[in-house]
This record gives structure tokens, C-alpha cells and sequence, in this order.
């Protein structure tokens, strides 16, 4: 997974927004590299499907049932994939929502001094 890089306490007057936005950056790079892992998986998925069917075309069953075995386990890993791209997006919004609240805390306090 990508490096998060911590929020340090600043002690000047701008805060360390570059580094949540490198940490956002890496969590969607992550996030494309398992799209594209996922696209994979999903094809070979595809593949042992019809190899199965020309096996039992071919009336040989335990070739049949070695795709469909290898299929379900690309199935598994394609719902591993999908789980953690799901946790990657959470990871990103909850960041962003960070950055947010922070701005908005940072306008509040200088509506406050004026």
C-alpha cells in the first residue's frame, strides 16, 4: 500500500497541504494499478469459462472442472481487488474531507479575528 504521511503540527501560518495531496496522489496511483489488475483477472476469469465449455464439448470433465476451480479462485482474488480499491476510496475521501474541514476551520478563525 502507499505511504500516508502524517499532518505535522506547523508552526508557521500554512499548513502541510502538499503532503496530503502527495498521500491522495499515491492512493490513486494505487488505485489504478489494481483497475488494471482487476481488468486482468477479469479477463482470465473470462478465458477459463470458455475453456471449460470446449473441454465439456470435448466430454472431458475433469478439465472442465479444473477451469471451473481455477475460475472461482480468479474470483476470489477479483473480490480481494475490489475490496481494497474499495478501502483505497475511502482512504482518499476521508482525506479530502480533511483538507476541507481544515480550510474551513482556518476561514472560521480568521472570520473570527476580523
Amino acid at each position: 500500500f502507499s505511504k500516508i504521511y502524517l499532518v505535522k503540527k506547523n508552526t508557521h501560518k500554512q499548513p502541510h497541504t502538499e503532503t496530503i495531496h502527495d498521500s491522495i496522489m499515491d492512493l490513486k496511483k494505487e488505485i489504478e494499478i489494481l483497475e488494471k489488475k482487476e481488468t486482468i483477472t477479469q479477463a482470465k476469469c473470462d478465458k477459463e469459462v470458455v475453456n471449460a465449455k470446449q473441454y465439456m464439448k470435448q466430454k472431458n470433465k475433469n478439465k472442465a472442472l479444473e477451469c471451473c476451480k481455477r475460475k472461482k479462485l480468479l474470483e476470489k482474488t477479483l473480490n480481494n481487488i475490489i475490496g481494497m480499491k474499495f478501502n483505497l476510496e475511502t482512504q482518499i475521501n476521508s482525506l479530502e474531507q480533511a483538507i476541507i474541514s481544515k480550510s474551513m476551520i482556518n476561514s472560521m478563525k480568521n472570520s473570527n479575528e476580523v
